[in-house]
């Protein structure tokens, strides 16, 4: 048995001391008296839980997508058809040069599209946001 340390000793006697006070004015049994008098607790009745009784959940009848667990990658973007611009140029009436020029311009600004890097809303620098433009 492991000893008991010097507070331990000394709450014990203590204690003895009390008890000992108590008897000699005679409290003891006042202390025994009240005890008897206090009213027993009242036990509680316990509520059923949730669980024990099953309310079925209301669902709206309103269509819903199905969901798809499967580990398919997501395409953000739509792939773009390849358009030929010289169709659209030959209607203009332009000479070679100007229509091959026009050509390329027209299809790096396709070409940058789909990089991701086009042109949204832009600050105007008047504190106001403008649609495309430069």
């Amino acid at each position: 048995m492991v000893e008991k340390s010097a507070y331990e000793l000394e709450r014990e006697e203590r204690i003895k001391a009390n008890k000992l006070m108590l008897q000699e004015l005679g409290l003891d049994e006042a202390a025994a008296e009240l005890k008897a008098l206090k009213p027993a607790k009242k036990e509680r009745v316990k509520k059923p839980k949730a669980a024990d009784f099953f309310v079925e959940a209301r669902r709206s009848d309103r269509a819903r997508k199905s969901v798809n667990y499967c580990e398919e990658p997501i395409k953000l973007h739509r792939e773009r058809t390849p358009v030929d611009y010289s169709e659209r140029i030959k209607g203009m009436s332009l000479d070679a040069e100007t229509a091959e020029r026009l050509r390329l311009e027209m299809e790096s600004k396709r070409g940058n599209c789909k990089a991701g890097k086009h042109r949204g809303p832009v600050d105007s620098g008047k504190g106001m946001r403008v649609q495309g433009g430069r």
